[in-house]
């Protein structure tokens, strides 16, 4: 490398990793536990590399295979990285942080001598294409979704990689040599184990050399080639592991938001989405991580957003037309922006969700390289006046991004930052909603908690409004309103998400809560209620007809009512030595000591060495006269643990 470049792309590199670290005191954040903390493959460490590169992405979170988004996702790379970091430095969210600052402000680095390459620097580097491009690029607030969450190391790697290919082309498109070919095949394997979405490099490539090089069809052949085969070799390496195409994705609203739109909305709202990306890239303010429905409301062709996206979009096409010849860096910037946005736009397969800030992580780069460029005719006229508008455009993109960085601290706080920007969105909603409940439940002071928990309760609610059928906010309004000892109110939350068939195992888990939790302290009506809602959905969970069974004849007197349970209970799993026991005291305080016998002695028979199952044997026996065999049950029992000796009045 020459110094002339040396100086610029250090100093990109610097950049990029200055404007990122602030995040490495960050702890882990939104998906960050779908591929670290919850990913039981990436917690072995090495041992889980095995079921990395042999699973769809989602499975170590999940546990097995879900149809959530359209293709599924296979990135054994991105993820043997996080697995790596669990194996030397374990729960380490600063690590996993100061190596994402770094994985960038090496991708600052590789684009501006990419750039270089394409477009040679003849005089001060500060007032080139490639440094203009460069610098717009590594400070635009947009990244901070990839680059400040964890999780986005997939696209920083996937671009990288690509970039790193894109280089080792151009030279070998120059000057073949075998070694420029492995590194071509290499580099853009990587890229694509990564995060698969860099597959539209096939088509920017050539393309770059078609407008910048001397074209050459058979050397175009001989330089693709590498990439075709790494292309293929993913390809069957993905087909053998998640199978093929998956166009069919769940049919809920939060995993696909054109659902319930006709043709005309789902069109004519992709296209008014194309709009907020466009703005977003001029003009960075608000950001938020969520666009999840109905942050943006379906509308149709009439919509006066989605005939200025169309107008834009027709301005852009006629532009390419118009510069192909003149301006190759105008069309091909265009080029850029269209081909790596492809893959999200919607068109081709639902993406799962109306948009995201990161999907635009690529397309910028044709954007800065337009920017750049006319910046640089700036530069031409007026000097001063073209760096002046870059020193400020990169000065303010700076402290956006440096500021936007701090949303994503933790899930609290991107919560509650974000639910100021994402008003209409469901799941922010619901997101805020459980960052103040998990706050509330950690609040000593009464005062604040009772704060939280009336803002989660608005957080909730709201969620439920925008989107009536939505089970996980009904889950945590719930348990706010157990937080808060509204346990009727909680029952009535969980059955909402059962008839909904939402939420199903969080809905049983926190009912059997609710009921356990009114038996400590003497509520026994919200008690049977609890159990009796669990088992209207779940009529064979035996221990709940257990525990509802001891409610009735321990705590309501009940005994009919509880031997009723109990039986039904017995019915179900006959080998439970628990149920037996509920059972047979049952039987003993209504002086069925025969029957009581009868069942203690079943249990015996499953559990013989269980202590509590001879100390009632033994006490049974004496009750019926058999004082000598009931004696030497108990004292067996006593052998094998003491503190069931009964105890003397």
């Amino acid at each position: 490398m020459s110094t002339n470049l040396k100086t610029p792309s250090l100093l990109l590199f610097a950049l990029g990793f200055i404007l990122y670290a602030n995040t490495i005191s960050f702890d882990y954040a939104l998906d960050d536990k779908i591929v670290i903390i919850h990913n039981e493959f990436t917690k072995q460490g090495i041992d889980g590399i095995k079921d990395l590169v042999s699973n769809d992405a989602m499975v170590g979170f999940f546990g097995k295979k879900k149809n959530l988004v359209s293709g599924g996702r296979y990135r054994p790379f991105t993820l043997i990285t996080h697995a790596l970091e669990w194996e030397f430095f374990g729960k380490s969210p600063g690590i996993s942080h100061f190596i994402n600052a770094m994985l960038y402000g090496l991708s600052c680095y590789i684009l501006f001598l990419l750039l270089a390459d394409l477009f040679p620097i003849t005089n001060k580097w500060w007032m080139s294409i490639a440094f203009f491009t460069s610098l717009l690029w590594a400070t635009h607030p947009l990244h901070t979704e990839v680059v400040a969450n964890i999780k986005g190391r997939d696209e920083i790697l996937s671009l990288l990689f690509a970039l790193v290919a894109f280089r080792y082309y151009l030279k070998s498109y120059s000057l073949f040599t075998f070694t420029r070919w492995i590194l071509v095949l290499l580099f853009f394997g990587l890229s694509l184990m990564s995060k698969e979405s860099s597959i539209t490099f096939l088509v920017i490539l050539p393309l770059a050399v078609y407008f910048f090089k001397e074209f050459d069809l058979k050397k175009v052949g001989i330089s693709m080639s590498p990439l075709l085969i790494a292309t293929f070799v993913y390809l069957i390496i993905r087909l053998n592991v998640i199978g093929g195409m998956q166009t069919e994705v769940a049919k809920e609203l939060m995993n696909n938001p054109y659902v319930n739109a006709t043709n005309i909305e789902k069109y004519a709202t992709t296209f008014l989405t194309y709009l907020l990306y466009f703005k977003l890239l001029v003009f960075p303010h608000p950001l938020t991580h969520d666009y999840y429905p109905k942050q943006i409301e379906l509308v149709g062709f009439t919509d006066f957003g989605v005939i200025v996206s169309i107008l834009i979009h027709i301005i852009l096409l006629v532009v390419f037309v118009k510069t192909l010849k003149t301006r190759k860096i105008i069309a091909f910037s265009i080029l850029i922006y269209f081909i790596s946005f492809s893959l999200y736009s919607n068109l081709l397969f639902s993406i799962g969700t109306f948009m995201n800030e990161r999907f635009m992580y690529v397309s910028g780069i044709g954007f800065s390289l337009m920017l750049g460029y006319l910046l640089i005719q700036v530069v031409k006229r007026n000097e001063k006046l073209g760096l002046g508008i870059l020193v400020v455009v990169s000065l303010l993109s700076s402290i956006k991004t440096i500021a936007r960085n701090y949303a994503w601290q933790n899930d609290q706080t991107l919560a509650l930052t974000d639910v100021e920007v994402s008003t209409k969105s469901a799941k922010m909603k619901m997101s805020a909603g459980l960052a103040l409940l998990d706050m509330a439940k950690v609040e000593k002071n009464k005062e604040l908690k009772d704060q939280y928990l009336n803002e989660a309760f608005l957080h909730l609610r709201e969620s439920i409004n925008i989107y009536p059928s939505y089970a996980q906010p009904m889950i945590l309004l719930g348990n706010t309103y157990s937080e808060v000892g509204d346990y009727n109110n909680a029952i009535m939350m969980y059955e909402n998400c059962l008839k909904l068939q939402g939420e199903v195992n969080h809905a049983f888990q926190n009912l059997e809560y609710v009921g356990d939790k009114a038996v400590k302290t003497q509520s026994f009506g919200v008690a049977v209620l609890a159990y009796q809602t669990y088992l209207k959905y779940k009529n064979d969970e035996v221990k709940i007809y257990g525990k509802l069974g001891e409610v009735y004849g321990k705590s309501l007197g009940n005994l009919l009512k509880a031997e009723e349970l109990l039986l039904i209970a017995h019915n179900f799993d006959k080998q439970n030595t628990n149920i037996l026991q509920k059972l047979g005291v049952v039987f003993a305080i209504q002086g069925k000591v025969n029957e009581a016998l009868d069942i203690f002695l079943q249990a015996e028979k499953i559990e013989p060495k269980n202590p509590h199952v001879l100390i009632n044997v033994g006490l049974t026996y004496n009750n019926l006269g058999f004082a000598e065999k009931g004696d030497q049950y108990i004292q067996k029992a006593i052998e094998i643990d003491p503190l069931v000796a009964p105890q003397n009045n």
